[in-house]
C-alpha cells in the first residue's frame, strides 16, 4: 500500500523540527560569579564562571566555553559527580591579567549534539584594590605639609588606591583635625584613591562616622566610601561568646550605616570557625584576611583553610583581600630586601599564582580580589630601606 502524501510531509517536518526541539529542551542559565549579564572584576583575578543546564528529556553531556568568541575548552558532565543527565551546573575558571572589557560565553550540549542557547557575561576588568592602613592618622594630619606631600608621593609610587583611616576618636572630636580630615579625604579622591574607609572598633565609632557623613559641612568629596571593623573577637580574656556577640553588634551597626549611606562594609579577620564564617560573611561586602607571614610564598598555605571557610554559593562569591604586614615580625624584612623589585606587585602575584593553582571548587564561591598592607609607618620604613634587626 503506498504511503500517503501527508505522511511524507509529516516525516519531513519532524526531521526539520527535531534539532529545534532539542535546542528548546536544553536550557542554560547563568549562576556565578553573578546571574547578571554584566560584572566587574579586578586585574589578576581568577574567577569561576558557572551556568546551570537543564534538559527535561535528559541526555545532558557537556558544555563548551568561550572567551572573546574563541573556544577555550569543554567540560563533560561525567566530571561533575553531583550532576544528572537532566540537571548539571558546569563551570570554568578564567584569569584576567589585564584591565579591559571581555566577553565570556558558554553553551551546553546533549548526547544527540543538540546545543542550548548561550549564557554570556560582559566582564569589565578594572585595577585591583590595593589598600593601605594609615596608622597614626591624627599625627599625619598634624604634620607639616612636606610630610603630607611625601605621603601622597608614596601612595602614587606604590599605586595604592584604597586607604583606611585610624584614630577617628582623636580626629572627629577635634574641629581642627576634622577640617584636616575633610581636606585629606578630598585630596585622596583627587589623587585617584577610589575608596577611603573609616576604621571602627565600637558602635560609638560608627555613630561618630555617621555624624561626620551627614554633617552639612562635609562635602561629597570628603565623604568616606567604606567602613572597616577593627575588633579582634578571636583574642581577649573575656568569654568567647561575649567577644563574638560584641563583634556581631559592631557588624550590625556597620551594615546599617553602610546601607544608609551607600558605603562598602568590610571587616578585618584573623581566626574564626566555620559557623562564625557563615554568619559574618552575610553582613559584609569585603573581608580583609590577615596573612601575617615572613614571605609572600608562605601566604597562600597560611590562608587557604580560612578561605575555604569563607566560600559560599557560586552566585555570590565572597570578596577577600589578604593583608600583608610590613612589621619586622612578619614581612617587613622581605619588603625591604625586595624594595627595588616592585614588591607589592610581586607579593600579590605570588599569592594569586598559588590561588590559581589550587583546583578545588570552593574557589567558585570566593574572589581573591585585592590586597591590603599594614601599615603606613611600617611599609614606608621597609620600602625606604631600613633593615630589620637580625
Amino acid at each position: 500500500m503506498p504511503t500517503r502524501p501527508f505522511l511524507h510531509a509529516a516525516l519531513a517536518a519532524l526531521v526539520l523540527l527535531t534539532p529545534l526541539l532539542g535546542h528548546a529542551q536544553l536550557q542554560l542559565e547563568r549562576v556565578g560569579p553573578t546571574p547578571s549579564a554584566t560584572t566587574v572584576l579586578h586585574r589578576g583575578e581568577r574567577v569561576g564562571f558557572s551556568a546551570r543546564a537543564t534538559s527535561p528529556a535528559g541526555g545532558l553531556h557537556g558544555s563548551e566555553w568561550y572567551l572573546e568568541g574563541s573556544y577555550v575548552g569543554a567540560q563533560y558532565r561525567t566530571a561533575l559527580p553531583s550532576s544528572t543527565e537532566y540537571d548539571a551546573t558546569f563551570w570554568r575558571s578564567f584569569h584576567f591579567p589585564t584591565t579591559g572589557r571581555f566577553r565570556v560565553a558558554t553553551v551546553a550540549f546533549d548526547r544527540a549534539s543538540n546545543y542550548s542557547p548561550s549564557a554570556t557575561w560582559t566582564v569589565d576588568v578594572v585595577e585591583r584594590p590595593r589598600f593601605l592602613y594609615v596608622d597614626q592618622t591624627d599625627t599625619l594630619l598634624d604634620a607639616p605639609q612636606a610630610t603630607q606631600d611625601a605621603f601622597w608621593s608614596f601612595v602614587a609610587a606604590q599605586r595604592i588606591n584604597q586607604l583606611g583611616i585610624y584614630r577617628l576618636n582623636q580626629i572627629l572630636g577635634n574641629a581642627t583635625r576634622t577640617a584636616a580630615l575633610r581636606a585629606f579625604i578630598t585630596r585622596a579622591h583627587a589623587a585617584g584613591v577610589s575608596r577611603v574607609f573609616a576604621i571602627v572598633a565600637t558602635p560609638a565609632n560608627v555613630s561618630y562616622v555617621r555624624s561626620y557623613l551627614f554633617d552639612p559641612a562635609t562635602p561629597t568629596t570628603a565623604r568616606f566610601d567604606g567602613l572597616l571593623t577593627e575588633h579582634e573577637f578571636w583574642n581577649g580574656t573575656t568569654s568567647a561568646d561575649v567577644r563574638w556577640g560584641s563583634y556581631l553588634r559592631l557588624l550590625s551597626h556597620v551594615r546599617v550605616l553602610a546601607d544608609d549611606a551607600g558605603l562598602l562594609a568590610a571587616t578585618y579577620l584573623g581566626w574564626f570557625s566555620a559557623e562564625e564564617a557563615r554568619s559574618l560573611r552575610e553582613l559584609v561586602d569585603v573581608v580583609l584576611l590577615h596573612a601575617y607571614v615572613a614571605t609572600p610564598a608562605n601566604a597562600y598555605p597560611y590562608l587557604k583553610a580560612r578561605l575555604e571557610l569563607l566560600s559560599r554559593e557560586w552566585g555570590r562569591p565572597v570578596q577577600v583581600w589578604p593583608i600583608f604586614s610590613a612589621e619586622c615580625d612578619f614581612s617587613g624584612r622581605w619588603f625591604s630586601d625586595n624594595r627595588s623589585a616592585d614588591p607589592l606587585e610581586l607579593a600579590e602575584n605570588t599569592v594569586l599564582d598559588a590561588y590559581r593553582a589550587d583546583d578545588r571548587t570552593f574557589r567558585n564561591g570566593l574572589r581573591v580580589a585585592g590586597f591590603a598592607y599594614f601599615a603606613r609607618t611600617h611599609l614606608t620604613t621597609a620600602l625606604g630601606g631600613a633593615a630589620c634587626a637580625p
